[in-house]
C-alpha cells in the first residue's frame, strides 16, 4: 500500500553558560533547554493483524511492512514507503480496528527478516502520517510500472508493466483540491477525502534516483497540498502528545473500496 507541511522539528540545545575565566564578575544565567515537541494527535502504537493478534507497530509491523511491500527501495524511498504504510494502518485502525496481512491490505508475512535500513525509514519517520483537511489519508501505493523516462520518472504504456497495477497510479504533482486526480482503489467522489491518489513503488525510487527526497516524493503522487502530521505517544521518541491530543480520525464519506487484491503486489 499509503497539503501544507505540519510536521513538527524536533530541535535540541545545549544550555550557553557564561564562563568565569571570560568574565568572572558576570552572573550569566543559563539558556533554558526547549522541551519536547507537542503533537495534537495522540499516536497508534499498535495494530491488530488478523490472524497474528497485536503487534508494535513502530518496532515491528512497519519494518516488515516496507521489507516485504518495497524491499529493494532506497532510503528516501523506504522514508516515503513508511508514510504511506503508516497512514494505510492509521485509516484502517479507525475505520475496522485491524488490517489484513496480505495484498488486500498490506503484507506483513513474506518470510524475510526486516534489515537495519527497514527499521531506520521506520525511525526517521516515527509517528508521521498523511492528512488532507482533518482526515486519514489511506494512502493507497502499487508497484505500478518501472519508468523508462528517468527525468520525469512518469511512466508510460510501453513500460513494463508485470502486475498490471500502473492503472491505479496518480501522477499529482503541483496539484491541489478537487484538481487532484483520485486512484480507483477507493471511491471516487471528491467529498472521499481519504483518496488523494496512489503511489507508484517504481516510480518512488526512480524519483530518488533523480535526487528527490520522501516529501517531495509522497507529494508527486500525492497532492501538493497533501499534509505530512505528526503524531506523539510512546513510541515517538521526543514528541509528547498535548493536553488535548486526539488519536487521528477517518471522515468517511462512504466506505473506501479497496479494490482486487492483485492491486497490492508491490515492486519488492
Amino acid at each position: 500500500m499509503r497539503k501544507f507541511l505540519i510536521t513538527a522539528l524536533l530541535v535540541a540545545a545545549i544550555p550557553a553558560c557564561g564562563s568565569q575565566e571570560d568574565d568572572p564578575g558576570e552572573n550569566t544565567e543559563p539558556t533554558p533547554t526547549p522541551g519536547p515537541t507537542e503533537s495534537p494527535f495522540a499516536a497508534w502504537c499498535q495494530i491488530d493483524v488478523d490472524g497474528l493478534g497485536t503487534l508494535d507497530l513502530e518496532e515491528d509491523y512497519l519494518p516488515h511492512v516496507i521489507q516485504c511491500e518495497n524491499d529493494g527501495a532506497g532510503p528516501e524511498a523506504l522514508k516515503a514507503q513508511a508514510i504511506s504504510a503508516r497512514s494505510y494502518a492509521y485509516y484502517k485502525i479507525d475505520v475496522t480496528g485491524s488490517v489484513m496481512d496480505g495484498q488486500g491490505d498490506q503484507v506483513y508475512s513474506c518470510n524475510k527478516t526486516p534489515q537495519q535500513r527497514h527499521y531506520d525509514a521506520v525511525a526517521a519517520t516515527a509517528g508521521q502520517f498523511l492528512l488532507y483537511e482533518d482526515t486519514i489519508v489511506a494512502a493507497f501505493y502499487v508497484a505500478g510500472s518501472d519508468p523508462g523516462d528517468r527525468d520525469t520518472c512518469i511512466a508510460d504504456s510501453g513500460d513494463s508493466d508485470p502486475t498490471n497495477t500502473e492503472k491505479y497510479v496518480t501522477y499529482n504533482e503541483g496539484l491541489s483540491g478537487a484538481d487532484l486526480e483520485q486512484t480507483t482503489l477507493g471511491w471516487v467522489n471528491e467529498s472521499n477525502w481519504a483518496n488523494r491518489g496512489c503511489m507508484s513503488q517504481w516510480g518512488s525510487r526512480c524519483l530518488e534516483e533523480r535526487g528527490d527526497g520522501f516529501d517531495t516524493i509522497a507529494r508527486f503522487y500525492y497532492g501538493q497540498d497533501i499534509g505530512r502530521a505528526q503524531a506523539a505517544g510512546p513510541c515517538v521518541p521526543g514528541v509528547v502528545a498535548s493536553a488535548l491530543a486526539q488519536h487521528p480520525r477517518a471522515r468517511v464519506a462512504s466506505p473506501t473500496w479497496l479494490g482486487p487484491a492483485s492491486r497490492r503486489i508491490g515492486s519488492r
